[in-house]
């Protein structure tokens, strides 16, 4: 398991007398001078963020990249994060200290440590500070595990379900790896396929079952068919009173999206016959795989096509036949 603490090192640069030590910077005013050992100490920031890399694992980290002290006066504070995974361990706070005392060239008294957990995004492992909680807000997944911002607004943005109710059907509701709208009434399972293809299975809660699974071929004849039919099934839905829910999916194929369809428990019964006569009317498996397998409408087939399209049926029939549907998918 990985862990984050973030090190609030706090360095108090004045004299114990009030006055300032502004002669190790020659006779100049009080503004120049201190600019001077600004910069002096913001460089001498860096070497200790260099040395903490090398010498200790964890600190190699993109928040630590860009971090610079925050002055007042003559004072400054200087956040550094340590990130480590159950084999290696998180520096002694005493460590830290001689370590700074050390890179920034004062005494120890001078430097003060304040420690703090943080947690780690479960999308990118990116370490979540206070800062960024305070901005954008805190977000965490189903499990209850902390999510950053620029992974929980992804998921939003670029959700891989789409999920519309009979209840609202002008409010699309969306499910991601980070949230789900639906509130668990629908669960996705990704099912990949080799390295770089897959699709998304859609689990329903025991609210709902499964009426219609299918495809939108993007730019297709079978794409029209399917609006046709999805058009008649709300409106034999809707006439008798039956919830429903419809949920779009996203593929690896930009041309194609999954398409699965729900009623409420208890209605299978007195919609299937409708729904078997609507499939029998716009639901042709031929124009399905022929357009999925060439990109083509069937009117659009040549020779060398249909021969193509009939070889891979027999094929995936065989095969579906010998392993079954699910190694098939």
């Amino acid at each position: 398991m990985v862990t984050a603490q973030a090190f609030k090192i706090c360095v108090n640069l004045k004299n114990g007398n009030g006055q300032k030590t502004l002669h190790k910077y020659g006779v100049k005013t009080k503004n120049k001078a201190t600019a001077d050992m600004h910069k002096v100490y913001d460089e001498r920031a860096d070497e200790l963020i260099g040395y903490l890399q090398d010498e200790y694992e964890g600190f190699d980290t993109e928040e630590n990249n860009e971090a610079n002290p925050r002055w007042n006066g003559l004072s400054f504070v200087l956040m550094v994060i340590q990130k480590v995974d159950d084999d290696d361990e998180l520096i002694e706070e005493r460590k830290l200290v001689r370590a700074v005392a050390n890179k920034l060239r004062i005494e120890e008294y001078r430097v003060g440590i304040e420690v703090e957990d943080l947690p780690i995004c479960v999308g990118c492992d990116k370490v979540m500070t206070e800062e960024e909680s305070d901005r954008y807000g805190d977000y965490s997944d189903a499990e209850g595990r902390p999510v950053c911002y620029s992974c929980y607004e992804y998921d939003r943005c670029e959700a891989p379900a789409t999920v519309v109710f009979s209840d609202e059907p002008n409010e699309p509701y969306s499910i991601g790896s980070y949230h789900d709208d639906t509130e668990g009434q629908f669960k996705l399972e990704y099912h990949r396929t080799d390295g770089w293809r897959g699709h998304y299975n859609v689990v329903p809660s025991e609210d709902w079952e499964e009426l219609h699974s299918d495809a939108i071929l993007a730019m297709s004849q079978d794409e029209k068919d399917l609006k046709d039919f999805d058009d008649l099934l709300l409106e034999a839905l809707n006439d008798r009173g039956i919830r429903w829910a419809r949920v779009i999916t996203r593929t690896s194929n930009v041309f194609c999206c999954g398409y699965d369809f729900f009623v409420e428990t208890g209605h299978m019964e007195e919609i299937e016959h409708i729904v078997a006569q609507l499939r029998s009317m716009l639901r042709d498996p031929y124009k399905f795989h022929a357009t999925a397998l060439t990109g083509k409408d069937p009117d659009d087939l040549n020779d060398h096509d249909r021969v193509f399209v009939e070889m891979a049926s027999r094929i995936m029939a065989e095969n579906k036949e010998r392993f079954g549907n699910e190694q098939m998918e």
